[in-house]
């Protein structure tokens, strides 16, 4: 198994590094702000946030570095202005990624297909305060994604199951 990091000098790189620490390799080097990788659960391709288009993105590429291409981009939310993208991770089956998404004052849990398409968030904005849910994981089943919750000054650790508004 392997780990991708990144580190900041005077460009950001991904650099993916053996776990006894004897082996690194660039695998992700370019001028533009690129952080946040989460490994496919095949190790075939990899999901980063990047900032290469002048707006925050999450882009998908292969492990060999043959193709890469955007999952989330700013129209998938319309009009909202995206502040933060980060936290991601993918589903068991490597077709889903959730991640956090910052905007107007709120930071929520999202789920987009890898293969592009409509982000859909977790759970519902509800009640006075304004959410900060972060740390998205996924249950081994695929069913359910769990995530730090703090919307009254008290975080907790929740689990919502896809597609409905069961939360536990």
């Amino acid at each position: 198994s392997r780990i991708a990091y990144a580190t900041e000098e005077v460009d950001f790189d991904l650099t993916l590094i053996t776990p006894d620490g004897r082996s690194r390799r660039t695998i992700l080097s370019t001028a533009r702000n690129e952080f946040d990788p989460a490994w496919s659960p095949s190790g075939d391709q990899f999901a980063f946030v990047t900032d290469r288009s002048g707006s925050i993105e999450i882009w998908t590429r292969s492990r060999d570095g043959v193709w890469e291409r955007p999952i989330v981009t700013a129209k998938d939310f319309g009009n909202s202005r995206t502040d933060t993208l980060a936290s991601l991770a993918f589903s068991p089956d490597g077709r889903t990624l959730a991640f956090q998404r910052g905007a107007e004052g709120t930071w929520d849990v999202w789920v987009s297909p890898i293969s592009g398409g409509t982000p859909i968030r977790v759970a519902n904005t509800t009640g006075p305060n304004r959410p900060w849910r972060d740390a998205p994981t996924w249950s081994p089943d695929g069913e359910w994604v769990a995530y730090v919750l703090n919307d009254t000054g008290k975080p907790a650790l929740v689990k919502t199951r896809l597609g409905t508004t069961e939360r536990v």
